[in-house]
């Protein structure tokens, strides 16, 4: 997909619209459906039916918030059990490699195992060292024997990317990158949409603005190429879409660590649902922490 030319930073808000609302109100009346029992946090669970188009969650940054980051839970499997999956953009707990925040994690998460598989990316508070990295491969059992990987989902390709490698934080670099390249010449071809998500924001626009992953120009140009058509990152406790060619870069980091002022982001605690209607638009539906709509950001595809 091979986004319009538009200003390199951009905010594109959409108010709710009256049929949206319609929307949110009929999603309430699905509440009561549920999914399969299902204890693995990576296979699959079944789903409601959607009064949306496909879509998929995102939440980011819970680290030690663990009451709004229950809420949240609570909605998803209360009444957006629909999505097909939710994405956690990372720093899930405080303290990289301690045991008992990662029990604590996994049990609060536990209910959406039940209704929908999700996959993690790993974030700075995750991992820190190899001892830390190491403890999260054990407890969190991802789908390859890197933290790094692929699947793909709503006829879509998703590319979870690790920027805390010890030794190699804040960049994608090496093997990584060389797996990167063979996974998108690979799959994007085919796919209706691809996704890529890291836990830190390739190009930061707002509390950490200035502090670009270290290849970050060779990223773009490499997701340009394959025409990549979102980009999803935590680590700032923000929200904003920051646009840069064609590409939209989105940070969502308000899933229950403070929240950060700063640049072009705005504060407050949210949740993402993003929904896939092409061939032409993706809309970010911004979710306060009990599942209500605040507002869609509406991006556009060719």
């Amino acid at each position: 997909m091979v986004y319009p030319k538009e200003k390199e930073m951009m905010k594109s808000y959409l108010p709710l619209s009256r049929k949206l609302s319609i929307l949110v109100v009929i999603v309430l009346m699905f509440s009561l459906l549920g999914g399969c029992q299902n204890d693995h946090i990576f296979r699959y669970g079944t789903t409601a039916p959607s009064p949306f188009g496909d879509s998929f969650l995102i939440v980011g940054d819970s680290r030690s918030g663990d009451s709004i980051y229950q809420e949240i839970v609570s909605s998803i499997t209360s009444s957006l059990t629909f999505a097909e999956c939710m994405i956690h953009v990372g720093d899930m707990i405080e303290d990289p490699g301690n045991q008992a925040q990662w029990n604590n994690f996994l049990t609060m998460t536990a209910p959406i195992s039940q209704v929908m598989p999700w996959y993690a990316v790993v974030g700075n508070h995750d991992v820190g060292s190899v001892a830390s990295q190491q403890i999260y491969q054990d407890v969190m059992t991802p789908p390859s024997e890197n933290l790094y990987y692929s699947v793909d989902l709503l006829d879509s390709h998703f590319i979870i990317l690790d920027t805390e490698i010890p030794g190699q934080e804040g960049g994608i670099v090496g093997e990584q990158l060389a797996w990167l390249r063979r996974d998108l010449a690979m799959y994007a071809g085919s796919a209706q949409y691809v996704f890529v998500f890291t836990h830190r924001p390739v190009f930061p626009q707002g509390h950490y603005r200035g502090h670009d992953l270290a290849n970050a120009d060779e990223l773009h140009q490499l997701f340009t190429q394959y025409g990549v058509d979102a980009v999803f990152s935590g680590h700032e406790h923000q929200y904003y879409v920051y646009q840069k060619d064609a590409i939209p870069y989105v940070v969502t980091g308000g899933g229950g660590s403070p929240i950060y002022d700063g640049g072009m982001g705005e504060g407050f605690q949210h949740f993402l649902l993003v929904e896939l209607l092409p061939p032409e638009t993706l809309n970010i539906h911004i979710l306060d922490v009990h599942g209500r709509v605040i507002r869609t950001d509406m991006v556009g595809v060719e």
